[in-house]
């Protein structure tokens, strides 16, 4: 327990008009109370157990059931779903069939509420000192014939984009069974596949099982395995995926071809996070755990420039030293004799 006290003087200066008001308060607990009240969080204790009962939600916020029961949360923070139609080009000098940086036109799904369809899938390991190996099949469907298109659209240039229906599928693995290209003991976004049908200018357009599984590795082997923006969606057993925009791009642009539209799906300020058993028991409302976030806390660019930074500072440090190091030739100097002088003049 800690005890403070607040004193108040009045413009006389008098002591008689000095007044103490003693409070006696546990600093930690009012410091974690204000933290929660940031949060918007509301805990109650009752038998000594302290359970959330609030927590702060945006609208677009999807409870994914398999039956009666939640298999993984997934909270878009930063506003709805949205699909980009975007083109793919091909660079002349290496021959790599790129995506153009600058999006054609977007679909914001913000008119209508998806269908969540999800199957949990429980497979128990050969080893029993190694959990379970849980797999969970989410599908979210969209139908946009009836919908409002008004104010749904961000058309970014001439070209008009509609979408009747999408369907996008994501697999989330962890545990025993196969080898993720990532850690054992991280849950992973092992697929994503989006189907759509739509319009582009007027004209019908299909993608039918576009491939958007994120690469879990910079160079395709396991043993550079990374979670990170532009790579895999995964995170420790037990920690929340974050991130504040996740962008799921075709993972194969060579199958899509050079100068063809294709599409990559945006979930803005996506958090993630499945549910496995006995997790929060004592919690009435779910909370998410810590955050895994996309986005390193050093990024590349920052060590790389730090490295190259001290790379020519050393360069610089040893290069000052040989130059004080340097000494006058006077191996043959007599000692006994004046020193060996060199006249200045010409």
């Amino acid at each position: 327990m800690s005890f403070f006290f607040i004193i108040s003087i009045t413009h006389q200066g008098n002591a008689s008009d000095i007044e103490v008001e003693y409070i006696s308060e546990d600093l930690d607990g009012m410091m974690k109370r204000e933290a929660e009240k940031q949060l918007d969080l509301e805990v109650t204790e009752s038998d000594g157990k302290k359970n959330v009962t609030k927590i702060k939600l945006e609208p677009y916020f999807f409870e994914i059931k398999d039956g009666n029961d939640i298999v993984a949360r997934m909270n878009l923070t930063k506003g709805a779903f949205r699909v980009d139609l975007v083109k793919t080009k091909k660079k002349d000098d290496l021959g790599l069939i790129k995506l153009e940086k600058s999006k054609l036109a977007s679909y914001i799904f913000n008119a209508t509420n998806p269908k969540i369809t999800a199957k949990k899938t429980v497979t128990p390991g050969e080893n029993p000192k190694v959990s379970n190996a849980t797999k969970i099949d989410v599908t979210f469907t969209y139908d946009e014939t009836s919908a409002n298109q008004t104010g749904n659209k961000d058309n970014t240039t001439n070209t008009k984009f509609e979408v009747r229906t999408a369907e996008l599928k994501l697999t989330i693995e962890w545990g025993a069974g196969p080898q993720f290209l990532t850690r054992g003991d991280y849950w992973n976004m092992t697929s994503a596949t989006l189907t759509l049908k739509g319009k582009v200018n007027d004209t019908e357009k299909t993608f039918d099982s576009l491939n958007l599984t994120p690469k879990f590795s910079y160079s395709g082997s396991p043993s550079d395995s990374a979670c990170g923006t532009g790579y895999g969606i995964c995170a420790p057993v037990g920690l929340c995926w974050s991130c504040n925009e996740q962008v799921l791009k075709p993972n194969d642009l060579t199958k899509v071809g050079a100068e063809q539209l294709t599409l990559q799906w945006v979930m803005p300020g996506m958090l993630l996070e499945p549910d496995w058993t006995g997790k929060n028991a004592n919690v009435t409302t779910f909370r998410y755990s810590a955050n895994w976030d996309c986005d390193p806390l050093i990024p590349l660019s920052v060590w790389v420039s730090l490295l190259v930074t001290l790379l020519l500072a050393s360069i610089l440090i040893w290069a000052i030293n040989m130059l004080t190091a340097l000494q006058t030739p006077n191996k043959w100097d007599d000692p006994k004799k004046p020193g060996i002088h060199v006249a200045q003049t010409e």
